[in-house]
């Protein structure tokens, strides 16, 4: 696949999930009235002050051979680029363009319910920090006093949050190289199932989507394999290939027997392969993927804000209790003297 020859070295675009789902919404847009690739980059470029031009400029400036590599060479995640790569081969991106703007806004609006439920107790952790800590301030000793409590603290918060971040984009990245990482890490509670879900939804849907542009099926499911960031399910899906391929096994029992693919995924592709409509059995998997994997991150984002104003409402008392204590010292200090 020409996806593995790029330049690791080329400029790279940071783009929100906000962004990328207008940015996809309008090349097809563009692709729908007759735009070439080039040239709907070229008309989203014009502007010169906008994040989202400067976004098509970087894609167009990296544009070698195809669209895929061009996204992938401007930091656009893999999976985007092999469903681009689907859609370019079968001459239907307007497609799979529009396919990735309804991803992108799905999860930006995940991504900001997580923020607007995350926000007071946010807000309540760091006047808990500031306001709490001026009265023992004033007593013990001034501003340096002060600092020297607040800083250290929101410190280590935000090396908290921070590695964090880095944790789960470096756990990604493992989990889409090493098979038997990724195999315990599904069988972390509540996690791995999630991580299993999305995994699923990515797989069933470029698949679906590769069969539906004329794709045959064993390139559409090597593909779903290499986009679903799930080693174990990529390794699996290359087994199914061989397998099919030299013909030891239907696909259907390939499916049934590779150990690492959902069951409902294995019922959809025998179903669809029995009744000749593969790409609607794998439609209707995909939607139900998605919703599961979207009720999940609705849940994580309702309850992380939880766990951690809990976390703060621990924090605050603790800081009353200290705060109480060294008000007491220091007025008995005062008294004795």
């Amino acid at each position: 696949m020409a996806l593995r020859h790029i330049l690791r070295n080329s400029a790279c675009v940071q783009l929100s999930f906000r962004l990328k789902e207008q940015l996809f919404h309008e090349l097809a847009q563009l692709a729908q009235s007759g735009f070439s690739f080039l040239g709907a980059l070229e008309v989203m470029g014009r502007n010169p002050a906008s994040r989202l031009s400067a976004a098509a400029r970087l894609i167009h400036s990296n544009w070698r051979s195809s669209v895929s590599d061009a996204l992938v060479a401007s930091g656009f995640p893999a999976r985007d680029a092999i469903i681009v790569e689907v859609g370019e081969k079968s001459g239907r991106l307007e497609e799979v363009f529009r396919e990735l703007s309804v991803h992108y806004a799905e999860l930006d609006a995940a991504r900001r319910m997580l923020v607007m439920r995350s926000a007071y107790p946010l807000v309540v952790f760091h006047a808990g920090v500031i306001l709490l800590s001026i009265p023992l301030a004033i007593v013990s000793g001034g501003w340096s006093h002060y600092l020297a409590m607040v800083v250290p603290t929101l410190g280590v918060f935000y090396v908290i949050i921070v590695g964090l971040w880095l944790l789960w984009k470096w756990l990604r990245k493992k989990l889409a190289g090493d098979t038997q990482l990724a195999k315990a890490f599904q069988c972390v509670p509540f996690l791995g199932r999630a991580f299993s879900t999305w995994s699923a939804w990515s797989f069933a849907s470029v698949a679906a989507i590769s069969i539906r542009a004329g794709g045959g099926f064993l390139e559409a499911f090597f593909s779903a394999g290499q986009a679903c960031g799930n080693a174990l399910m990529a390794t699996a899906s290359q087994n199914v290939v061989h397998r099919v391929a030299t013909g030891t096994a239907n696909l259907g029992e390939a499916f049934r027997t590779e150990p690492g693919m959902p069951e409902e995924l294995v019922r959809a592709v025998e179903t669809g392969e029995a009744a000749g409509k593969l790409d609607e059995e794998l439609s209707r998997a995909s939607s139900r993927f998605q919703k599961a994997a979207l009720d999940q991150l609705n849940l994580i984002s309702s309850w992380t804000p939880k766990v951690f104003y809990a976390f703060v409402v621990v924090f605050v008392g603790w800081q009353m209790i200290h705060m109480a204590g060294e008000l007491r010292d220091s007025f008995s200090n005062v008294l004795e003297n």
